[in-house]
């Protein structure tokens, strides 16, 4: 709540502006339609942590007078900050996983956005909430000569049973039942302008059927995923892009937000 009174010494006010910084228009308007009051006006102006999201937002109030004419603000910025009910982990490169030196970074874990490859997860399989594994298809037709050839990436729960990638033994692992809804089309637009608070987040993962362990749809760029963890927290993947790097190995690249 914004409670303010603002004064005019000069010049009556008409009008009286709630202007965001950044913003090209003021957010609200007043009139002041009592005439005792167009040299001294007080209000209130109502904002929802909800609604401004994650950060700082800063504001100005200022009048008009009878001609729309800006009369000033005093030189006072309100910075109003609200505290994140929300994890963000931004641009992780979860690799698909190499069954020659299992090296490449194939498990992530949700909770501190840590990767680890086969090599390094066993000690840590208690906080990994998703590994990721590539697939090749290929397409022959009645003569046997092949028509096409698709590479997609995958992601799972490592509590998946039967498991989507045997090539690795984590039999002796702690394995974290972390659910999934399947890829659903999204925009970064989405993901970082109408998913930006817990709560928006969580009435979201509502609305989805969170209940896949492995997650059998082929991952793709601009996909957003819900996920629940075992300690009923939820959160957003959202995918970014799929490519190699500089050795030609494969990884999807995602930022997520998991609600506090």
């Amino acid at each position: 709540m914004l409670d303010y009174t603002i004064e005019s010494p000069d010049a009556d006010m008409y009008q009286i502006a709630l202007y965001k910084t950044g913003a090209t228009s003021p957010a609200l308007k007043i009139p002041i339609t009592d005439a005792a009051q167009r040299r001294t006006f007080s209000g209130k102006f109502k904002l929802y942590a909800k609604d401004l999201g994650a950060g700082t937002t800063s504001y100005r109030i200022w009048a008009y007078d009878k001609d729309g004419v800006y009369l000033g603000d005093g030189g006072k910025l309100i910075s109003i900050t609200v505290t994140p009910d929300l994890l963000f982990f931004t641009n992780r490169r979860i690799y698909v996983a190499d069954s020659m030196d299992k090296t490449d970074e194939c498990y992530l874990s949700i909770s501190d956005g840590k990767l680890y490859s086969y090599t390094t997860a066993a000690s840590h399989s208690a906080t990994i909430d998703l590994g990721s594994f590539t697939r090749k298809d290929t397409v022959r037709n009645a003569s046997g000569a092949v028509t096409s050839v698709t590479v997609n990436n995958y992601f799972y729960s490592l509590s998946s049973d039967p498991l989507p990638f045997g090539h690795y033994d984590i039999s002796s692992w702690t394995k974290r039942a972390t659910l999934f809804s399947a890829p659903a089309t999204g925009s970064i637009a989405d993901f970082n302008n109408n998913l930006n608070t817990g709560a928006k987040i969580l009435a979201a993962a509502k609305t989805k059927t969170i209940n896949l362990k492995n997650i059998t749809t082929a991952l793709a760029a601009n996909q957003l995923i819900y996920f629940k963890t075992p300690e009923e927290k939820y959160g957003v993947i959202f995918v970014h892009a799929l490519a190699v790097d500089y050795r030609d190995h494969r990884y999807t690249q995602v930022s997520y937000k998991i609600v506090n």
